[in-house]
Protein backbone atom coordinates (compact mmCIF):
# COMPACT_ATOMS: atom_id res chain seq x y z
CA UNK A 1 0.00 0.00 0.00
CA UNK A 2 1.33 3.49 -1.02
CA UNK A 3 2.25 6.24 1.44
CA UNK A 4 -0.21 8.68 -0.36
CA UNK A 5 -3.13 6.02 0.20
CA UNK A 6 -2.35 5.55 3.67
CA UNK A 7 -2.14 9.57 4.39
CA UNK A 8 -5.64 9.69 2.69
CA UNK A 9 -7.10 6.76 4.93
CA UNK A 10 -5.77 9.12 8.18
CA UNK A 11 -6.69 12.02 6.52
CA UNK A 12 -10.35 10.49 6.28
CA UNK A 13 -10.38 9.64 9.71
CA UNK A 14 -9.28 12.34 11.34
CA UNK A 15 -11.98 14.28 10.03
CA UNK A 16 -14.79 12.02 10.86
CA UNK A 17 -13.27 12.06 14.52
CA UNK A 18 -13.33 15.94 14.68
CA UNK A 19 -16.84 16.27 13.70
CA UNK A 20 -17.79 13.70 15.86
CA UNK A 21 -15.65 15.45 18.74
CA UNK A 22 -17.25 18.57 18.26
CA UNK A 23 -20.62 17.18 18.35
CA UNK A 24 -19.79 16.51 21.91
CA UNK A 25 -18.61 20.35 23.01
CA UNK A 26 -20.37 23.51 23.25
CA UNK A 27 -20.59 25.74 19.72
CA UNK A 28 -17.02 27.51 19.94
CA UNK A 29 -14.83 25.25 21.99
CA UNK A 30 -11.65 25.24 21.06
CA UNK A 31 -10.52 22.09 23.04
CA UNK A 32 -12.15 19.45 21.34
CA UNK A 33 -10.03 16.87 22.12
CA UNK A 34 -10.32 17.18 25.84
CA UNK A 35 -13.04 15.48 27.38
CA UNK A 36 -15.63 17.72 27.56
CA UNK A 37 -17.16 16.24 30.66
CA UNK A 38 -14.35 19.23 32.48
CA UNK A 39 -15.31 21.89 30.59
CA UNK A 40 -17.99 24.04 32.26
CA UNK A 41 -20.21 24.87 29.17
CA UNK A 42 -19.84 21.57 27.52
CA UNK A 43 -20.92 19.40 30.46
CA UNK A 44 -24.06 20.88 30.23
CA UNK A 45 -24.34 19.14 27.09
CA UNK A 46 -23.70 15.73 27.73
CA UNK A 47 -26.02 12.60 27.38
CA UNK A 48 -26.14 9.30 26.18
CA UNK A 49 -25.62 10.85 21.97
CA UNK A 50 -22.22 12.97 23.27
CA UNK A 51 -21.18 9.41 24.91
CA UNK A 52 -21.64 7.50 22.00
CA UNK A 53 -20.16 10.48 19.59
CA UNK A 54 -17.11 10.54 22.35
CA UNK A 55 -16.75 6.80 22.04
CA UNK A 56 -16.72 6.56 17.90
CA UNK A 57 -13.83 9.57 17.98
CA UNK A 58 -12.01 7.45 19.93
CA UNK A 59 -11.90 4.18 17.90
CA UNK A 60 -11.15 6.48 14.97
CA UNK A 61 -8.19 7.72 16.42
CA UNK A 62 -7.34 4.26 17.78
CA UNK A 63 -7.22 3.69 13.79
CA UNK A 64 -5.76 6.79 12.93
CA UNK A 65 -2.80 6.30 15.84
CA UNK A 66 -2.42 2.65 14.18
CA UNK A 67 -1.84 3.46 10.54
CA UNK A 68 0.72 6.43 11.42
CA UNK A 69 3.22 3.40 12.68
CA UNK A 70 4.79 1.40 9.78
CA UNK A 71 3.05 -1.73 8.27
CA UNK A 72 2.09 -4.15 9.07
CA UNK A 73 -0.41 -2.95 11.19
CA UNK A 74 -2.43 -5.10 14.41
CA UNK A 75 -5.57 -6.79 12.57
CA UNK A 76 -7.42 -7.57 15.83
CA UNK A 77 -6.91 -4.04 17.08
CA UNK A 78 -8.17 -2.50 13.85
CA UNK A 79 -10.96 -4.96 13.60
CA UNK A 80 -12.31 -4.25 17.24
CA UNK A 81 -12.54 -0.38 16.27
CA UNK A 82 -14.26 -2.03 13.51
CA UNK A 83 -16.59 -3.87 15.34
CA UNK A 84 -17.21 -1.00 17.93
CA UNK A 85 -18.20 1.64 15.68
CA UNK A 86 -20.76 -1.13 14.01
CA UNK A 87 -22.26 -1.49 17.18
CA UNK A 88 -22.65 2.38 17.94
CA UNK A 89 -23.99 2.81 13.89
CA UNK A 90 -26.58 -0.01 14.72
CA UNK A 91 -27.64 1.86 18.09
CA UNK A 92 -28.13 5.50 16.11
CA UNK A 93 -29.68 4.21 13.44
CA UNK A 94 -32.47 3.49 16.43
CA UNK A 95 -32.35 6.87 17.25
CA UNK A 96 -31.89 8.65 14.16
CA UNK A 97 -34.93 10.82 14.09
CA UNK A 98 -34.42 11.90 17.60
CA UNK A 99 -30.32 12.50 16.95
CA UNK A 100 -30.09 13.39 13.60
CA UNK A 101 -26.84 15.23 13.51
CA UNK A 102 -25.52 12.40 15.43
CA UNK A 103 -26.65 9.49 12.90
CA UNK A 104 -24.91 11.57 10.16
CA UNK A 105 -21.65 12.01 12.24
CA UNK A 106 -21.87 8.39 13.10
CA UNK A 107 -23.01 6.88 9.83
CA UNK A 108 -19.38 8.69 7.88
CA UNK A 109 -17.11 7.94 10.76
CA UNK A 110 -18.69 3.70 10.20
CA UNK A 111 -18.39 4.26 6.21
CA UNK A 112 -14.61 5.63 6.39
CA UNK A 113 -13.54 3.16 9.07
CA UNK A 114 -15.29 0.33 7.20
CA UNK A 115 -14.01 1.27 3.67
CA UNK A 116 -10.34 1.17 5.34
CA UNK A 117 -10.57 -2.06 7.34
CA UNK A 118 -11.83 -3.45 4.05
CA UNK A 119 -8.88 -1.80 2.51
CA UNK A 120 -6.73 -3.28 4.42
CA UNK A 121 -8.14 -6.63 4.68
CA UNK A 122 -8.03 -6.83 0.95
CA UNK A 123 -3.89 -5.80 0.95
CA UNK A 124 -3.49 -8.39 2.82
CA UNK A 125 -1.49 -5.48 5.33
CA UNK A 126 -2.03 -6.98 9.01
CA UNK A 127 0.92 -8.60 10.90
CA UNK A 128 1.74 -11.98 11.23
Amino acid sequence: MKKEEIKGMVERLEKAAEGLARYCHAEGCEDIWDCPLYHRKCSRKLGLDTAIAWEMATELGYTCDILRKKPPWPRDRIRVSFFIAGTLFRIVYHHSDEFPKLWELVGIGYDVLSWVYNKLEEEGAWEG
